[in-house]
């Protein structure tokens, strides 16, 4: 009965780690769509004719506007970077190694399994804090999308 429920366990850590994994996949693939419409935006006006790149040619942005949206591309970037970054002590799933020294060591099936449920724990743990904080740092990238949509807005009616 005990080998039952400890194979339930397993199981149940086991798929919980790779939907972690799915999930930082996922993460990451929205992070890095962020590239291309904080592109697009920073460069809208000028690009569909709203606003010239010259004063000689007519209406610019101000100053002012035009270095906010650089840093808030900037920093949207940087948002993507840090999600897309390699992630440490990650843990994907079990490890043959580890079972193969329990193993070793004379342990019977039912605690190997204890043990490597216990040590997945510890990894599922790891997982969701480090899930976590990439996706605090996809919420501030798109809330930087969000302010440089803005300043694009107020660009363009501030625009000289």
């Amino acid at each position: 009965m005990a080998h039952e429920s400890l194979t339930l366990a397993y199981d149940a850590v086991v798929l919980r780690l790779q939907q972690q994994d799915a999930s930082l996949g996922r993460l990451r693939d929205r992070a890095s769509a962020l590239l291309v419409p904080a592109g697009l935006v920073a460069s809208f006006p000028v690009g569909i004719g709203l606003l010239a790149t010259k004063h000689s040619d007519g209406r610019t942005l101000p100053t002012f506007i035009s270095i906010a949206l650089t840093v808030l591309l900037m920093l949207t970037i940087l948002t993507v970077l840090r999600v897309n970054w390699r992630v440490r002590a990650w843990g994907y799933g079990p490890s043959a190694a580890v079972i193969l020294q329990l193993h070793d060591e004379g342990k019977d099936p039912d605690q190997v399994l204890r043990e490597m449920v216990d040590r997945l724990l510890v990894a599922r743990d790891g997982n969701d804090e480090r899930l976590v904080g990439r996706a605090r740092w996809y919420r501030i990238g798109v809330a930087l999308f969000a302010a440089e949509m803005f300043t694009v807005l107020l660009g363009v009616l501030l625009a000289k």
